[in-house]
This record gives C-alpha cells, structure tokens and sequence, in this order.
C-alpha cells in the first residue's frame, strides 16, 4: 500500500510542474497581445492627429 502511495506521488510530482506550465502560457499570450495593441493604437493615434498621446521625456 505505501509503495502504491509513494508511486502516485512521484508521478504527480512529475506532472504538477507541466500542467503548471501549461497554466502561464495563456498569460504571456494575454501580455503580448496588450503590448501589441497599446503600439497598434499609439501608431494610430499618431496617424490620425501627428502627435503622441503622452509627453516627451
């Protein structure tokens, strides 16, 4: 019994860092995206009325 314990542990130890994995990868895709939309509608903006929306620094 404590083998079959100890098995199941170590192969969900084995697991838990993939599926882990798997979870983040939806959020950098998330990150890019918004990064590419803030360029997307900074490029517009400067199209539509030549000027940046922020202040130089």
């Amino acid at each position: 019994m404590a083998v079959v314990i100890a098995i199941i542990s170590i192969i969900a130890s084995l697991i838990l860092p993939a599926l882990r994995k798997s979870y983040d990868a939806p959020m950098n895709v998330t990150c890019l995206n918004s990064l590419k939309q803030l360029g997307v509608s900074a490029s517009n903006h400067v199209m539509d009325y030549r000027y940046y929306p922020w202040p130089p620094f």
